[in-house]
């Protein structure tokens, strides 16, 4: 019977241990003001199951078409990356831009035909949307106002990196995951690519703060001889960034982030980088 007891407790124990390790996922509503109108944009917030301030980040999906398929899911979570985070003690906010999900307004952000994209708006209408996302967060009870890093995949990483060169206050670091606009499948390069180029520098001349950047070796879209000159463009403004290219026998570079099963081949680069970012860890890898 003692042994029954005691086995009962350790259940216990160990399922609450397992339940206060979880974090907590919620749906949010917060505004866009652009051109004189409010929008209600949507999103998900995925944090530590404590009353603590944590640091605050905005992870930005990627795009994809046509209007039917990018409503048709209302929020996204970007789990395992938001779980990863917040598993290390940060405070993370998965937004829906313009056009996306449950969020209002149309989608906004489209770089234009191939011919002549216009990068640099592309990042910067999507930057408006993370950044009305950064200033919800920042008035939330479980987060530190003064402590923030921007994460986006593909399309949501150029636009992190566009509203990077607008330093939001407290901004710490960038985390740009295979970050580009129009790429061609099976071809590794964007249309027009010297295009990015050149608004990646122009970008990076606003920007100060250290940047991780972490493109899959087989990745379709944007492959690793465009991602090298990226980054030698972005460093060429004047700011700081550390290339990583990952998953070398992993088939679908560009869904390395997407897959629990891939988290191996992205965590310990991310991991280093908190650590250099944010310096002081708990044995268990959160962020204090």
């Amino acid at each position: 019977m003692i042994r029954l007891v005691l086995a009962a407790l350790l259940a216990l124990v160990c399922t609450g241990a397992a339940r206060a390790a979880e974090p907590i996922i919620e749906a949010v509503e917060f505004p866009l003001v652009v051109d004189g109108a409010t929008l209600k944009l949507v999103g998900t917030v995925v944090r530590p199951r404590d009353d603590k301030r944590h640091p605050m980040v905005v992870l930005s999906h990627g795009a994809w078409g046509p209007a039917e398929r990018r409503r048709a899911t209302p929020r996204l979570d970007y789990a395992p990356l938001s779980t990863w985070l917040a598993q290390r003690g940060l405070a993370v906010l998965v937004p829906m831009r313009r056009g996306y999900g449950a969020s209002e307004g149309e989608m906004a952000e489209s770089s234009g035909g191939c011919s002549e994209p216009d990068y640099t708006k592309a990042a910067l209408t999507g930057a408006q949307d993370i950044l009305a996302g950064v200033e919800w967060l920042r008035a939330q009870p479980f987060a530190d106002p003064q402590r923030l890093m921007l994460v986006g995949f593909s399309a949501g990483g150029w636009a992190s990196l566009g509203a990077a060169s607008r330093n939001p206050e407290g901004l710490a670091a960038v985390i740009n995951l295979a970050g580009g606009r129009g790429g061609f499948p099976m071809n590794g390069w964007p249309c027009a690519w010297t295009r990015m180029l050149d608004s990646a520098s122009a970008f990076g001349a606003d920007v100060r703060v250290p940047s991780l950047w972490i493109y899959g070796r087989n990745d379709a879209l944007f492959g690793p001889a465009f991602a090298q000159k990226l980054v030698e463009a972005w460093r060429a403004g004047g700011a700081d960034a550390e290339l990583h290219i990952v998953a070398p026998d992993y088939s679908d570079g560009h869904g390395v982030f997407m897959d629990e099963a891939a988290v191996v081949h992205w965590a310990p680069v991310v991991e280093t980088f908190l650590g250099d970012v944010f310096k002081s860890r708990t044995t268990a890898g959160a962020v204090k």
